[in-house]
């Protein structure tokens, strides 16, 4: 895409929008884009709402600590594959109100601490490690929403604008 064309490669669209004059200019690559007030072209951008932060961590990526100044808790056993759903009885709270959970550090000596469920009675007493304690989380991106909108938009916009603008000046009164 073009960011900048010669004057001879454009056509210019003028308009008003709020109350305000826009420009779109059309560069010989068929690409159009809304000008500055300088007569620069601006990048494509698209208007997105206020996300929830997870969905904006999931999205960027970054660290992720507690609304409540405290530590996190990282599942571990609580759910059968890292890909699955915890659900909300399978939160440390829910599940510390259970018999057989209860906190303690995750190796002798330590200062992090862990959900551990119990299991068996007498010598075949099991314990196996529900979540990890810890006061930040690293978030890897994942989604690539924002490429993709990107990539879609620059693909598609100026042929549907084209289309659009013809049957505009095709009807126009």
């Amino acid at each position: 895409m073009e960011l900048a064309a010669k004057p001879n490669e454009v056509s210019d669209i003028r308009f008003q929008h709020n109350g305000l004059q826009q420009s779109l200019v059309s560069c010989s690559s068929g690409h159009y884009r809304k000008l500055d007030a300088f007569c620069q072209p601006l990048p494509l951008i698209c208007p997105k709402s206020n996300l929830d932060q997870f969905m904006a961590l999931q999205e960027t990526g970054g660290s992720k600590t507690s609304p409540f100044g405290d530590s996190l808790g990282v599942p571990i056993g609580a759910r059968p594959t890292p890909t699955s759903v915890t659900r909300p009885s399978s939160f440390p709270g829910a599940m510390l109100k259970r018999k057989g959970y209860f906190i303690a550090p995750i190796r002798k000596g330590s200062s992090i601490k862990g959900v551990w469920r119990r299991t068996g009675k007498g010598r075949r007493t099991r314990m196996k490690l529900m979540y990890v304690f810890s006061r930040q989380v690293r978030i890897k991106p994942r989604f690539g929403f924002n490429e993709t909108v990107r990539k879609v938009a620059e693909e598609r916009f100026p042929k549907r604008f084209a289309e659009a603008m013809e049957k505009a000046l095709a009807t126009a009164r």
